[in-house]
């Protein structure tokens, strides 16, 4: 992964910095009176830097020639086509945007009050509206409903650990209230 996207870092770090200041800014006042929701405020930002990393791992041109298209709207195609891939390519990035998906959707699902289901289709059209603009800014990079897919799996994956982490923090809100 390092290989891949380890020059995206710097742009990483600098955006986080730049969005961290922003919120701030936005949110000074409540700062300033010590109004704020603090745990609230920092999921916030976690899925705004998750955006942020995400836009940034997707949206960029790759080595492929800039202005070409491709799309591939067979669900597992490459997996079915050419096993798993050389040194496991394919199952590595189908397990890559599980596991992206999955950790935003952990922060969506605590920041929302939405079902796993809903949370997971939310993810589920944060990928669409990738694959489209993958296609319509002809990155050089392959539109794949594959993406979407594992969007999906992690999207479910994520959002039922953050409604699991979201009932016990309820539980145990309501039990210390009882003392």
């Amino acid at each position: 992964m390092y290989r891949s996207f380890g020059y995206l870092i710097p742009l990483f770090l600098v955006g986080v910095v730049l969005l961290t200041a922003v919120m701030l800014v936005v949110n000074w006042k409540k700062v300033r009176t010590r109004k704020i929701d603090w745990p609230r405020l920092f999921l916030a930002w976690c899925i705004l830097a998750w955006l942020l990393g995400l836009g940034l791992i997707t949206l960029m041109p790759t080595s492929g020639v800039i202005g070409e298209r491709a799309i591939s709207l067979v669900p597992l195609q490459e997996l079915i086509l050419h096993g798993t891939g050389v040194g496991y390519s394919v199952l590595k990035e189908g397990a890559a945007n599980i596991f992206l998906f999955a950790s935003g959707s952990v922060a969506l699902s605590l920041y929302g009050r939405a079902s796993a289901l809903q949370t997971a289709l939310v993810a589920t059209g944060i990928a669409l509206v990738i694959e489209v603009l993958q296609y319509a800014l002809a990155l050089g990079r392959i539109s794949s409903i594959d993406d979407v897919l594992w969007a999906f799996t992690g999207g479910l994956l994520g959002s039922a650990v953050g409604v699991l982490l979201r009932k016990r923090a309820t539980a145990k809100t309501r039990s210390e209230a009882r003392l």
